[in-house]
């Protein structure tokens, strides 16, 4: 399930990756800041820049690759 997804890679990650969930409902302002159209939207920021973004649901192996090249 997409909803479980981030609780599974943060506990694979540990401290190597940090994960903060954004309800668009409640903060549609920081959701338009950013872009987010489509849920869910995975943004990836790497000292505070955004360097990739994973629009749609995807296999839980294309979001490891992709957290994988940025680590």
């Amino acid at each position: 399930m997409v909803r479980a997804l981030p609780d599974e890679l943060a506990a694979e990650y540990g401290d190597r990756l940090h994960i903060r969930k954004l309800n668009t409902d409640e903060s549609p302002r920081i959701a338009t800041e950013h872009g987010i159209q489509s849920i869910p939207t995975l943004m990836l920021f790497k000292q505070g820049k955004r360097v990739e973004s994973v629009i749609g649901a995807v296999p839980k192996g294309t979001l490891k690759q992709v957290i994988d090249r940025h680590l």
